[in-house]
């Protein structure tokens, strides 16, 4: 009984090594295929820009996300009707996307990343300034309505610039970096938020005469509401940056694709 113990210890052990072997390869596949897809968007500039603007955009988007409800609540809003908001602006989506199926958006998937970024920064921008309930709820709609525009032209460009046995690699990769800087945001936006929101709460408040009191007024949620200027000039930057660097306003359809086809012959 003592041998077979033996073996069957040996065996379990052999299975556990082979294991361990199995899962290093694979993280290192799939180490080795992420680099690739880095190396890859690291050669073509226009292609490093988008993926710095979706990063920047995100962490915008993350920022808000998280101060949205000391907005509503700082302009008198209730419980109640910060849901009717959020419900308002899920409607916004859906509505973005019938828009969006209808009209096929533009011919060149980079003014559609332009046009997005434009819109969603004027937007949040406007959702800092104002300080009424309805003109809050209109602008969450009409920044969700965006949202379709702005994830399918982004695809898009990824798409068309993209050699197609790099596409799921280049995919993974720009998702997994961009999604990071949600949580970042979030960190920063508790962290911060809160300080900002002590600074600009009342008249006699740290920042009363400062120009960030000038810019969004001061009182509840207005610390929060800096944010959403902050998050709106983040877009606003970039979409101006996307619209005058020739490189990437005048990019060829199939560029880089056929750049990887001659590197390859």
């Amino acid at each position: 009984s003592s041998s077979s113990s033996s073996s069957r210890q040996a065996g379990e052990s052999a299975k556990s090594a082979g294991l361990g072997v199995g899962v290093w390869l694979r993280v290192r596949r799939l180490a080795a295929d992420g680099l690739e897809a880095l190396r890859f968007v690291a050669q073509h500039p226009p292609l490093t820009f988008l993926l710095v603007g979706l990063v920047a955009a995100q962490f915008a988007v993350g920022l808000v996300q998280v101060l949205f409800p000391p907005v509503v609540l700082g302009l008198g809003g209730t419980s109640s009707v910060l849901g009717g908001l959020l419900t308002m602006s899920g409607l916004g989506a859906v509505v973005g996307s019938a828009i969006f199926g209808f009209w096929g958006g533009p011919r060149r998937p980079q003014d559609g990343v332009v046009l997005s970024f434009a819109l969603q920064g004027v937007a949040l921008v406007c959702c800092g300034l104002t300080r009424s309930i309805t003109a809050l709820l209109l602008l969450a709609f009409g920044f969700m309505t965006t949202v379709p525009l702005a994830r399918a032209s982004r695809a898009a460009v990824w798409q068309q610039k993209t050699p197609p046995e790099l596409l799921g690699r280049v995919f993974a990769v720009q998702r997994g970096i961009v999604q990071f800087s949600l949580p970042l945001a979030a960190a920063v936006a508790a962290a911060v938020g809160a300080w900002c929101e002590h600074a600009l709460a009342t008249p006699e408040a740290d920042w009363a005469a400062s120009w960030p009191a000038a810019v969004v007024g001061v009182g509840p949620g207005r610390g929060s509401a800096l944010f959403f200027v902050v998050a709106g000039a983040i877009d606003l930057a970039v979409a101006a940056s996307a619209f005058w660097w020739p490189a990437f306003n005048n990019l060829s359809p199939t560029a880089f694709v056929r750049d990887a086809k001659e590197k390859d012959t």
